[in-house]
């Protein structure tokens, strides 16, 4: 073979390397689509100026459905248009192209292509992407000459309005140009709300399912009615232009949605049993539902929206909520108490509330005489007490008490931090902070139950922010302890030593009188039962992550376990009670709570048991323990892991405690599959009644047990 035909051969080789590379065209830096192109899930196309990025793109983490979409570059999660909206693809298999014959259209796996243009026929036709965010269709002329637009995306908005696109109608094609919401956060499938131009009365209308729901009032020189414009911060421009063929509106606005006439808002038929007075609050905690289950309405196509107004329409419903990704509805009818979670972390439901004031009757001009002076003197009282605790917060967040002092003095020469609030600067490093009593009454919010975030056996704690922004959790511990500064110090210092990826970090300390708080760091992923005894959110909880939090948890069990041979924390400490088989106790308690998906306190009738953990006793002994599991974790091929964390959970609550397993031994048992597991014994808190013979035990007993006092034993 001679040099000229070898390089002849390197010559081929590469011009089909490069064939293969534009077949499947990576755009990272293209904004056209030409003629036999393809654009696949990995490839974009960018406008000239980056401003935006048409692709693939799949918006929830809970399904595989992808989309083609335009986007802002520099904010992905914004997506202002959707091609395929209604016609999802259920894996990453789309491929854009404009075909032989010139239509735009998607090609994917398991399915006919989908069209986004299918109109004049032709070969010299390319897509383009533009800054203004407009997808184009052109055809050029033979010679390149001159090029004519087929298509534009911005004839088919979909929840969007950028500048340049139109609300209104073209009166010689008869197309309506309109923007519909999305059915739900992660769900670009058409919803409830259109947002269209109304050109015989000059205004903005939002409908849902076709019911006027608000107006814009009329259109003026400037302003519509209800909306106005901020002449400082012009960066949009209301502008009506009419023609003989269109009549569009060019227009950005906000939505808004309610049941009166204030600020647009329409008026439509309301059922006879509401009035203007209800409404629906957004909430956190849950409905006492134990008796009566929810009613689920499983329909994917319906929205947020749409389950409030179904719950509107029903007189008996009193509350709703849609799942994680804004579809499916879950309704709570009447006779049912909701119990609020005022820190938040609960899950968030839709709540009927009424403020409709108390009927007339003809003594109530007898009462103003009364009424007013009672109120004016109320107010007064009020007002001083607000001025009295602000000006109390503020003189001890300016003065530390000479207990705080004493602290300083003994934790200073041990290498900690002192600081006050402003000192702090988010360092991260193990040394241990000392906070003035009046700082962390200001972080906290003065202990309010909105700041609560739930309580132990050993005192509340509290969300707080710091003045720099940090986020902490501070637990107030028992006054009723003896225990002294030197004591508390040497406590701490433990705590501080303490480092295990599944322990939470203890940040500093507060003391103040008899009174003594732990400040920690603030978990903002919630806690395991925000999740655990969610109806949605469980759904996350597959068994395999729950077997992996259970795994955690007795590992970090175990680091405490094994630290000092018996550490023991503040909190333990102070209350003067202390037992290594209490941790496993309520280890045990938890794991029967994570693999049943229930509270241990759940149980209410009579004739059931006291707790979970009797719940859990009666099925095992009735050789039905696999009534237990959650119903969500139907995998019958992990029934087994499963019935094994069940029986570990009732070795861990025996009532003897010297019969509960050590954490090593609980450890072994839940990776080993091998190791035989012993039978277990009747555990504690099993029944409802105990005998008259032992009923003044009971009142202690029934609620302590080895040194181990409990309240609640709910999963954190």
């Amino acid at each position: 073979m001679t040099v000229k035909e070898t390089f002849m051969i390197m010559i081929i080789f590469f011009l089909i390397i490069m064939l293969c590379f534009l077949d499947s065209l990576d755009a990272s830096w293209v904004n056209t689509l030409n003629q036999g192109d393809k654009l696949n899930s990995s490839a974009y196309l960018v406008s000239a100026g980056k401003i935006f990025t048409l692709g693939f793109f799949i918006p929830s983490t809970f399904s595989n459905d992808s989309y083609l979409g335009i986007w802002y570059s520099n904010d992905s999660y914004r997506k202002v248009w959707v091609g395929n909206r209604n016609t999802p693809i259920a894996d990453n298999s789309g491929v854009l192209t404009i075909d032989s014959v010139g239509k735009l259209i998607i090609t994917h796996n398991g399915g006919d292509p989908i069209e986004l243009y299918g109109g004049l026929t032709g070969t010299n036709i390319a897509a383009t992407l533009f800054d203004s965010g407009n997808f184009i269709v052109t055809v050029a002329n033979n010679n390149g000459s001159k090029k004519a637009v087929l298509w534009e995306s911005f004839y088919y908005p979909t929840d969007t309005l950028l500048p340049g696109m139109k609300l209104g109608v073209n009166h010689r094609t008869g197309q309506k140009w309109s923007i519909t919401s999305w059915v739900g956060q992660d769900v670009p499938a058409s919803g409830a709300f259109t947002l269209e131009w109304d050109p015989t009365k000059r205004r903005l209308i939002v409908r849902q399912r076709g019911v006027i729901h608000w107006s814009s009032g009329v259109l003026g020189d400037k302003n519509f009615e209800f909306i106005t414009i901020d002449p400082s911060n012009l960066n949009y421009v209301f502008t009506n232009v009419s023609t003989m063929d269109e009549e569009p509106m060019i227009a950005q606005v906000d939505l808004c949605y309610g049941y009166n006439k204030d600020k647009g808002c329409e008026l439509w038929k309301q059922p006879q049993c509401r009035n203007g007075y209800q409404k629906f609050d957004e909430r956190s905690g849950h409905f006492n539902d134990s008796d009566k289950a929810p009613f689920y309405d499983g329909n994917t196509s319906i929205g947020l929206s749409d389950c409030r107004e179904k719950c509107w329409n029903v007189c008996d419903c009193i509350g709703f909520m849609a799942d994680i990704r804004g579809t499916r509805c879950l309704f709570w009818t009447k006779d049912l108490e909701f119990n609020q979670d005022y820190a938040g972390s609960s899950a968030r439901h839709y709540v009927l509330s009424s403020d409709q004031p108390p009927p007339h009757n003809r003594g109530k001009h007898i009462w103003i005489p009364i009424a007013v002076p009672i109120a004016i003197f109320v107010m007064l009282v009020f007002g001083i007490l607000c001025y009295t605790k602000q000006r109390k917060i503020r003189l001890l967040g300016k003065y530390e008490t000479r207990n705080t002092k004493d602290l300083i003095e003994l934790m200073t020469p041990n290498g900690y931090t002192v600081t006050n609030e402003l000192e702090l600067d988010g360092n991260q490093s193990n040394d241990l902070k000392i906070f003035s009593f009046g700082s962390i009454i200001a972080a906290a919010n003065g202990f309010s139950l909105e700041n609560k975030l739930g309580e132990g056996g050993f005192g509340p704690v509290y969300k707080g922010r710091l003045i720099n922004g940090r986020e902490i959790a501070v637990k107030r511990l028992s006054r009723t302890s003896g225990q002294g500064v030197v004591e508390f110090k040497n406590e701490l210092i433990l705590i501080a030593k303490l480092q295990h990826v599944n322990l939470v970090r203890l940040v500093g300390c507060c003391i103040q009188g008899d009174e003594k708080m732990l400040i920690y760091e603030y978990m903002v992923n919630k806690s395991l039962d925000s999740f655990l005894f969610d109806p949605f959110q469980k759904e996350n909880l597959t068994w395999e992550k729950r077997f992996v939090i259970v795994e955690g948890i007795a590992q970090g069990l175990l680091y405490l376990h094994q630290y000092s041979s018996g550490y023991m924390a503040p909190e333990y400490a102070m209350g003067g009670i202390f037992s290594v088989k209490s941790d496993i106790f309520s280890f045990g308690v938890l794991m029967l709570e994570i693999v049943s998906g229930r509270k241990d306190n759940s149980f209410y009738h009579v004739d059931e048991p006291l707790n979970l953990v009797g719940y859990a006793w009666d099925l095992w002994n009735k050789n039905a323990a696999l009534e237990l599991i959650d119903p969500m974790l139907s995998d019958s091929s992990i029934q087994q892991q499963m019935l094994r964390c069940i029986q570990v959970g009732l070795l861990c609550v025996e009532d003897c405690a010297v019969n509960r397993p050590t954490m090593p031994d609980v450890i072994s048992m839940l990776i080993d599959d091998n190791i035989a597991l012993p039978m277990p014994k009747k555990p504690a808190f099993v029944s409802r009644i105990v005998g008259e013979e032992n009923s003044n035990k009971s009142k202690l007993g029934k609620y302590s047990v080895n040194g181990l006092s409990i309240s609640a034993m709910d999963a954190r």
